[in-house]
């Protein structure tokens, strides 16, 4: 772990354990900044001020009463940011009607048209919504009859809780709901159908990954060779691609998708 990294854990626990909600600290431009912590949230807003004695002695005041009110949970972010880096975590999302589209019917002509932009099996994972998403109780109704106008980040952590229920791993729950329905919504978002982030990390993170090996178990030199000289042997007409992904470790298909213009002999 990195020297930079190690400071701002021990930063982040300095603010928990001294119940302070705001720092100053200096951009790696010479320019003071704002480092806040609130709400199991973190952000660095920047102030546009010089590095001098007179400016700092402005930006610890203004971290004071930060502070205070984070302490008071008064604090108002867009009264003292409007502008900053997550104003559009507590503007209000534009007036307009929001669309009745459903999941269902915006998947249906989504997935149709992933057939032209993706690999068949890119298209073959993204089909793993219809068979974990949709159908999905959350509340009274399927996920995919909710519109996508209406869809929260509630909606989401129901989903991601429903799937974890049924069984299924860490690793497996992430790919579908952080993945390929991620995918599909982002695209949603795109054509105007949902006006709000609903993956934004400071309200819905992936699940940690704690069901899995925490390291992978490669192949030791002498199972490598006598895996490769069994194909040698018996299977010499695979002894090639075995021993090109040994040695250049490519996904099979990614290997299978060469073609000549892709590989330099000279």
């Amino acid at each position: 772990m990195s020297e930079s990294v190690l400071l701002d854990l021990e930063e982040a626990k300095a603010i928990r354990a001294r119940n302070v909600g705001c720092v100053v600290k200096v951009n790696r431009h010479g320019f003071l900044a704002l480092r806040l912590f609130w709400n199991g949230m973190r952000s660095w807003e920047g102030t546009g001020l010089p590095d001098t004695p007179d400016n700092r002695k402005l930006a610890e005041a203004a971290a004071l009463v930060i502070s205070a009110e984070i302490k008071s949970k008064t604090f108002d972010y867009l009264k003292h940011f409007p502008k900053g880096n997550k104003a559009r975590l507590f503007r209000p999302a534009e007036e307009s009607s929001p669309s009745h589209i459903t999941v269902e019917a915006y998947f249906k002509g989504w997935i149709k048209k992933q057939a032209e932009r993706v690999r068949a099996h890119r298209v073959k994972d993204y089909d793993i919504i219809r068979r974990h998403v949709l159908k999905a109780r959350i509340g009274q109704q399927t996920f995919g009859k909710i519109a996508l106008g209406l869809l929260n980040v509630s909606h989401l952590q129901s989903l991601q809780n429903k799937l974890r229920a049924k069984g299924l791993k860490a690793r497996s729950v992430n790919g579908i709901i952080h993945s390929c329905l991620r995918a599909m919504l982002r695209d949603a978002r795109v054509d105007g159908l949902i006006k709000v982030s609903l993956f934004d990390r400071d309200f819905f993170k992936p699940l940690p990954i704690t069901d899995s090996k925490p390291s992978i178990d490669p192949y030791t030199p002498e199972e490598r060779e006598t895996i490769l000289e069994a194909f040698r042997i018996k299977r010499p007409h695979y002894y090639k691609f075995v021993f090109f992904h040994f040695w250049q470790g490519p996904r099979p298909s990614e290997s299978t998708a060469l073609r000549r213009e892709d590989v330099d002999l000279r």
